[in-house]
C-alpha cells in the first residue's frame, strides 16, 4: 500500500541539514532567547540523565516550509535582482556558521557594497556601514505582525555581533523579511539596529546553560512563550519542576519573609485582574471589526498600514469517548499519562 505522509516523511528524513561542527557545544542564535530550560535539555539532556518524550515526533513541515522559501524564492531572487556591484555574501550554498565561545549563529546572508541610504524605503535614512545582514522567515499567513518577534529580534543582534566580530564586515542594521507562506507577495521588512547589549545577555545566557549545575536552575520560560507545545522534553520538564517544590510546610517563617511574599500577592492579584480586563477589551474589539468587516461583506481588508483576514478553520477531529465506551471498547489499554504540571492557587483574605 502506499503511504503518501510515509513517503513524505521518508525523504524529509534524507535532507536533514549536516553541520560542521557539534551543535550541542554551542547556543545558536535561534535558541539565545529561546526557553532556556529547553535550550538546556537540548544540550545537556544525556548529561544529566533525561530523554526525550516518548512517542514524541519533530513536526519539519514548518522548517521545511522555510528552506523552500530560502532557498528556491528569496535568495535567487536576491542573486538576480540586486543592483549591479551589490554583494550577497553567506547565503544559499554559501551560508556560514560563526562561533564565538558558547554562541554560533548561521546568517541567512549579508548584502555589502551598498550606500548609505540603502533603507531609506523602510525609514532607515543612514545604515551607517556599506553592509546589512539580512534574516529570512517564512509565516503563517494568520499571523498578525506590526513589528518583528522579539526572538527574531534577538536571532539577528546575535548575528550582527558575531559578523562584526569575527569579519572584516560591519554592518549597523540587520532586516527581516517576513514571507507569508501563503500569498509570497505579502512581505513585511523590519530593519533592526545593532544593540552591543544583546550579544552580552546572550553570552549570560548561554554561560547560564553550560555552568548550571542542574537543570531546575534553568527557567520554564516555554510556560509563558508557548514553546512547550513543540518541545520533545515536555515529560522531563515536568519532572524537574516537580523536583524543585518543596516538600516540607514550614509554619515558622520569619515576619519578613511573609511581608515580602504578600507584596508579591497583592501585586499579582492588581496583574490577574488587568489581565481579564485586557482579554474583555480584546474580545471587544476584535467583535466590531468583524461587524464591520459583516457590514460591507469582506473577508478581508487591508491597505498600506494594515491587513484583517477573517477566515474559518475546521475544528480538530476528536474520538468520541463515550460512544467508543458504550460500545464496549475498553479504554484505559489506550491511555497515557500526561506529563504533569505545576500548579500554584493564590488568594487574597477579603477584610
Amino acid at each position: 500500500m502506499i503511504d503518501f505522509k510515509q513517503i513524505f516523511d521518508n525523504y524529509q528524513a534524507t535532507r536533514k541539514k549536516t553541520w560542521e561542527f557539534d551543535r550541542k557545544l554551542t547556543v545558536g542564535a535561534s535558541e539565545a532567547f529561546a526557553c532556556i530550560r529547553k535550550t538546556g535539555f537540548s544540550k545537556r539532556a544525556e548529561e544529566f540523565g533525561y530523554e526525550e518524550d516518548p512517542g514524541h515526533t519533530d513536526n519539519w513541515g514548518a522548517a521545511e516550509r522555510g528552506n523552500l522559501i530560502e532557498d528556491h524564492w528569496v535568495v535567487p531572487a536576491m542573486n538576480q535582482e540586486l543592483p549591479d556591484g551589490v554583494g550577497y555574501l553567506y547565503a544559499g550554498e554559501d551560508q556560514k556558521t560563526f562561533v564565538s565561545g558558547l554562541n554560533s549563529a548561521t546568517p541567512d546572508g549579508l548584502v555589502c557594497d551598498v550606500p548609505n541610504d540603502c533603507l531609506k524605503l523602510y525609514g532607515i535614512d543612514d545604515i551607517e556601514s556599506d553592509c546589512f545582514l539580512l534574516e529570512i522567515k517564512s509565516v503563517d499567513p494568520r499571523i498578525n505582525l506590526t513589528t518583528e518577534k522579539e526572538i527574531h529580534h534577538g536571532q539577528t543582534q546575535i548575528q550582527l555581533a558575531l559578523i562584526r566580530e569575527l569579519t572584516e564586515f560591519k554592518p549597523m542594521y540587520g532586516v527581516i523579511l517576513y514571507i507569508d507562506a501563503s500569498f509570497l507577495d505579502d512581505i513585511n521588512v523590519f530593519p533592526i539596529k545593532y544593540n552591543k547589549n544583546a550579544m552580552n545577555a546572550a553570552k549570560m545566557r548561554a554561560n547560564k546553560v553550560y555552568n548550571a549545575e542542574s537543570l531546575e536552575e534553568l527557567e520554564p520560560e516555554g510556560k509563558n512563550s508557548g514553546e512547550c507545545k513543540f518541545c520533545s522534553f515536555t515529560h522531563a520538564c515536568a519532572k524537574v519542576s516537580k523536583e524543585a517544590i518543596p516538600t516540607g510546610s514550614n509554619s515558622e517563617i520569619d515576619q519578613s519573609i511573609l511581608d515580602a511574599i504578600y507584596d508579591l500577592v497583592v501585586q499579582e492579584r492588581e496583574a490577574d485582574e488587568h489581565e481579564k480586563g485586557w482579554k474583555e477589551d480584546k474580545d471587544r474589539l476584535r467583535a466590531n471589526i468583524k461587524q464591520m468587516m459583516a457590514d460591507v461583506e469582506t473577508k478581508l481588508v487591508s491597505d498600506e498600514r494594515y491587513t484583517v483576514r477573517w477566515t474559518f478553520q475546521a475544528g480538530r477531529k476528536t474520538l468520541d469517548k463515550p460512544a467508543l465506551e458504550q460500545s464496549g471498547v475498553d479504554l484505559s489499554k489506550f491511555e497515557t499519562q500526561g506529563a504533569g504540571f505545576e500548579k500554584m492557587t493564590i488568594k487574597l483574605v477579603d477584610k
